[in-house]
């Protein structure tokens, strides 16, 4: 698989990308410019093109009601290109709970939020 390594404009995190194809390429840069950052979706987006999906992986910073950060969420998103838009398919929250503290809400809240890029 190609890899490649690009930063984006306004210089939050970097972003990775793999596909096939350089298409591919474009298509997963394209997907990073919409994929939301901020709001606790702090970290790099890890973004591969498999078939026709694309696998978007990050983790979610929680706060707990003093603002202090008290546990990291690992998350997968998926999408699929339909109609020239990138639509979303599903999450995987990868069997974690959601913690009294920091987490009640957050599995809709990011479904939410993923569902909402064109």
């Amino acid at each position: 698989m190609t890899k490649y390594l690009y930063e984006r404009e306004n210089n939050w995190p970097y972003a990775s990308f793999e596909s096939t194809s350089h298409n591919g390429l474009l298509q997963c840069k394209q997907l990073a410019e919409l994929l939301p950052h901020g709001s606790g979706i702090n970290g790099d987006w890890k973004i591969k093109k498999i078939g026709k999906r694309f696998v978007c992986s990050n983790t979610y910073e929680a706060m707990d009601e003093n603002g202090s950060y008290c546990h990291n969420y690992d998350f997968t998103a998926y999408y699929q290109l339909y109609n020239g838009k990138f639509e979303y398919i599903k999450l995987n929250f990868h069997g974690q709970h959601e913690y009294v503290c920091c987490g009640f809400g957050l599995i809709e809240y990011l479904s939410d939020t993923l569902a909402i890029l064109n």
